[in-house]
């Protein structure tokens, strides 16, 4: 029996400290089988880019720019690292206040050109979900691409759901 007011030894594990933990975070994501010491260096990670992005500043017309806002930065960034993707549906109200709302859920349908693409979005809310089928022009995705360096730079494009293709109307 362990007295209870014995101090025990801590162990940690030795498995190359955080650079090794951040890479093992994207491989356990991938292979479904997340690891403690990954899953928080991921979120270390995605703090850090949701931070970066949300001290961003953004130039254009003001009521585009006003739909872009620090806390969505910050989710741009969050999800960016978390999920290698996030779409946005893009709303305007009889204002005409652009607001860009989450999709939690998307599916893309059409022919192989993606000016003719038509997505399938399900927004959440605390209590209902509305799902909508909106023109590739009225979505925004931002997707990392592979620069010469291995960083990944963001780019607004209609893109296809993980899982999913194209599918003719």
């Amino acid at each position: 029996m362990i007295w209870p007011f014995k101090r025990r030894t801590e162990v940690r594990s030795s498995g190359g400290g955080y650079e090794a933990s951040l890479p093992a975070a994207f491989e356990a994501s991938a292979t479904a089988t997340p690891a403690p010491t990954a899953t928080g260096a991921l979120q270390a990670a995605s703090g850090l880019v949701s931070r970066c992005f949300a001290a961003a500043t953004v130039d254009g017309p003001t009521n585009l720019a006003m739909a872009v806002t620090p806390a969505v930065l910050s989710l741009i960034g969050r999800a960016l690292v978390r999920r290698g993707e996030i779409v946005f549906a893009i709303n305007v109200d009889p204002a005409g206040r652009v607001r860009l709302a989450v999709a939690g859920r998307h599916d893309v349908y059409g022919p192989p050109d993606p000016a003719e693409w038509t997505y399938r979005v399900s927004e959440y809310g605390p209590s209902g979900t509305v799902t909508r089928m909106p023109a590739a022009a009225g979505i925004r995705g931002s997707r990392p691409t592979p620069s010469g360096h291995g960083a990944a730079s963001a780019r607004s494009s209609p893109r296809r759901s993980r899982g999913s293709s194209p599918r003719r109307r």
